[in-house]
């Protein structure tokens, strides 16, 4: 064909533009649908392009009819020969991205065609020209590639759905792991609730019967004062000084001494006995709860993560789901479309006493979509892990008397005042919106550790510390410019605070009732990153002269902390070994115990050292005043610990 010049323009006729892949395929399909429907031996016209004329070859319509589509097929072979190599990869990703635009012309332009012409076939014994097998093989690859289409975004749908219904699983798993560790605290608190229950059953079994020798003793055989008291122990017998009288006050002095000793020492064993076993057991109480605690912070923190990383991920889930939903609705029905067209291909292939049957099967025929469906949530395959709160804490009045004031020992071994969980303020962590979790640990809890006031806390203390009801006691955060730190073991001993350091002092450490210590050790200049370890009485070694400087403290644990805050300035011994056990986790290694030195003390072999006295020979950096805490001799191992805090539960 030729195109029409305009008048009052000369030149040589534009060649035809590439056309589109899609739009050069659907052409095709036109053209082909032009020449059907006029029948073997009918005159087609047709137009290609907005203002094109054309010219219809002459002689027999069926020639005419040839000539147009021998030469609209040349212009839309040329116009795909140019189009198919740069818009081929275009096609696919628009296909594979939206198969409306192009599937839905495809799919529903291919059956009309093709059913029209095997209609045509199998009703009128008609044989396709070449241009009419060319067609049908154009259409047949193009339905090919539909079917390829589908099934890559059915791939595509399955994997979001599943990647989403996974993030929602994970949430069960993780929880699973989490209730894990939540159920070890609790076997950990129903060994110290044994521990204590035992404790207090002793309590009352030991004093009891001491008690109750006491008792017997005092309403029997020395329940009777000597009878001489009444008569020789009065003012006028003790104040004589008749030698006769006096003989005999003193006579029944003796034997009141002896009845008073005896009924004494019975009354003291009880005494004594009970508050001994009393205080072994108060202590085994307050490890109850705070093992208990622990695991109710756990439990709770479990529980709360789990609800909100469900909450994310079914929302998530739906969103997916709805997404492929609304985008498979419109493919599946293309690829419908392309079975309905695939099928009347057999009437093509099939011999002529087969045609007419072939037809009304694919006319009838009603074809699965099975090999296409996605497999969607089945919410009652994800559930939520169980996770059920505890209904009471500690020291709640119905705990206190499951846990207590139930228990038969209570009356005759009563506990001390309950201490209840400290106030939580649990981190849950986000759920994934649109990604998975790997693994989820209890929400760490951030609970009340507050420094005297006038102190400035340069590193903060939560992150040190969690689980149970820790405190501080402790922190030196060593201010270079400045001697912040007491030079005395005496003013160490008393406690004090300053804007950068502060102890509470041997008093107030004696006061708490604690098992338990941990040192923590920090770089300021570091971000604060710090190496911790806890430390327990049997970490303490009794040694010549440190014992005096912190013996005023009550248990091996409480002298690690004196000795630590300083207390042994100037009384222990140089480099006694007092700490022979403990070890710090730090970028050190060798010998690995802490020797008190003149000045403080050392870790050994490691030039980690707390200097409380000025000492000269200490190398100065710059002009700074000499350091309390660090490394000496320059052995900082690209770290430079200046804090040091200490607490206790």
């Amino acid at each position: 064909h030729h195109h029409h010049q305009p008048q009052g323009q000369t030149g040589k006729a534009t060649p035809p533009r590439p056309l589109p892949l899609a739009m050069a395929a659907g052409v095709r399909l036109l053209l082909t649908l032009a020449a059907l429907t006029q029948g073997p031996h009918g005159a087609a016209e047709a137009a290609v392009g907005g203002g094109a004329q054309v010219a219809c070859a002459e002689g027999h319509p069926a020639g005419r009819s040839s000539a147009l589509l021998q030469q609209s097929q040349l212009t839309v072979e040329h116009s795909i020969s140019l189009a198919e190599k740069d818009e081929e990869e275009a096609l696919s990703r628009k296909v594979a991205g939206n198969a409306g635009a192009v599937a839905d012309f495809t799919a529903n332009q291919a059956e009309a065609v093709v059913v029209a012409l095997a209609e045509k076939v199998a009703t009128h014994n008609y044989t396709m020209t070449p241009l009419e097998e060319q067609a049908m093989k154009t259409i047949k690859d193009m339905i090919g590639k539909l079917f390829k289409s589908a099934e890559q975004q059915r791939d595509a749908g399955q994997f979001q759905v599943d990647e989403a219904k996974d993030i929602l699983r994970n949430c069960s798993v993780t929880a699973n792991a989490s209730l894990a560790r939540a159920a070890a605290y609790k076997r950990m608190a129903r060994e110290h609730r044994k521990r204590h229950s035992e404790c207090r059953t002793a309590e009352w079994n030991h004093t009891r019967e001491l008690c109750a020798k006491y008792d017997i003793m005092r309403k029997t055989d020395l329940k009777t004062p000597p009878s001489c008291m009444s008569e020789h122990l009065t003012e006028r017998f003790i104040s004589t000084d008749d030698p006769v009288m006096k003989a005999k006050m003193e006579q029944c002095l003796e034997e009141t001494n002896v009845w008073f000793q005896a009924l004494y020492g019975h009354y003291a064993a009880c005494k004594d006995e009970r508050s001994n076993t009393t205080s072994e057991c108060d202590a085994e109480q307050g490890v109850f709860e705070q093992s208990y605690c622990s695991y109710t912070d756990a439990l709770s923190s479990t529980c709360a993560a789990q609800d909100t990383c469900r909450f994310n991920a079914l929302e998530h889930l739906e969103r997916t789901e709805s997404k492929v939903k609304a985008a498979q609705a419109s493919w599946m029905a293309d690829y419908m479309s392309g079975k309905h067209v695939m099928c009347y291909f057999g009437v093509f292939t099939a011999n002529a006493t087969e045609k007419t049957s072939i037809l009304k099967d694919c006319q009838d025929a009603n074809h699965s979509l099975e090999d296409l469906k996605i497999r969607y949530s089945d919410l009652a395959n994800l559930s939520a892990v169980p996770c059920t709160l505890e209904a009471h804490q500690p020291c709640d009045t119905a705990w206190e008397a499951a846990e207590y004031t139930s228990q038969p020992w209570y009356e005759h071994a009563p506990t001390a005042e309950c201490r209840a969980c400290p106030e939580l303020a649990p981190a849950i962590p986000e759920a994934p919106g649109g990604g998975s979790t790997a693994s989820l640990t209890p929400a760490p809890t951030t609970r009340k550790l507050s420094a005297p006031e006038g102190f400035h806390v340069r590193c903060a203390y939560a992150d040190s510390v969690s689980g149970g009801h820790w405190q501080v006691v402790l922190d030196y955060s060593d201010d270079r410019s400045t001697d912040d730190i007491p030079n005395s073991a005496q003013a160490i001993q008393a406690g004090f605070t300053n804007s950068s350091a502060f102890y509470i002092g041997e008093a107030a450490l004696n006061e708490l009732n604690f098992t338990e210590a941990r040192v923590c050790i920090k770089s300021s200049a570091h971000s604060c990153q710090e190496h911790c370890t806890n430390f327990h009485g049997e970490h303490y070694e009794d040694c010549e002269g440190c014992p005096g400087a912190v013996g005023g403290l009550g248990s091996k644990v409480k002298k690690i902390v004196g000795l630590f805050a300083g207390q042994c300035i100037g009384l222990c011994p140089h480099w006694s070994d007092y700490l022979q056990k403990q070890r710090f986790d730090m970028h050190w290694s060798g010998r690995t115990f802490i020797s008190s030195t003149r000045d403080g003390w050392a870790v050994s072999g490691h030039r980690f050292r707390a200097r409380f006295r000025p000492d000269p020979a200490w190398k100065k950096r710059s002009n700074a005043y000499e350091y309390e805490l660090g490394h000496s001799d320059g052995a900082s191992h690209g770290w430079d610990p200046d804090t040091i805090q200490i607490f206790v539960k």
